[in-house]
């Protein structure tokens, strides 16, 4: 009987860009820290950080470099499906999709961004 691990490589869509550094992930990490405490709040300068610390530039030269496509933007909204909670992402309402979780760190009432 063979055993075929769920989520292999295989698995994966045609052109979905699994390893791509997708700004808008970077600033998705950065809504779960404040849900959860690790930080205050979202920062203002939340797409100035992901792109200081997300090199998508880089990434397309090497990818480039190797015959590998890139995407032309850094930022994706990811539906709902992908998640367990059913709620998708959008990368340019970080604030509301935090204000949208009941269930986060110390419950406060609404984030804003510092």
């Amino acid at each position: 009987m063979q055993h075929r691990q769920h989520g292999s490589i295989s698995d994966r869509p045609a052109g979905d860009h699994s390893t791509f550094l997708w700004r808008s992930h970077s600033i998705w990490l950065m809504t779960q820290a404040a849900r959860w405490g690790q930080i205050p709040e979202v920062p203002k300068n939340a797409e100035e950080l992901a792109s200081k610390s997300w090199r998508t530039d880089l990434y397309r030269e090497i990818a480039a470099e190797m015959g590998i496509q890139c995407p032309a933007e850094d930022y994706k909204v990811e539906p709902p499906e992908l998640f367990i909670d059913s709620k998708g992402f959008d990368p340019s309402d970080p604030v509301g999709y935090l204000n949208s979780f009941e269930i986060r760190a110390n419950r406060p009432q609404k984030f804003f961004l510092s």
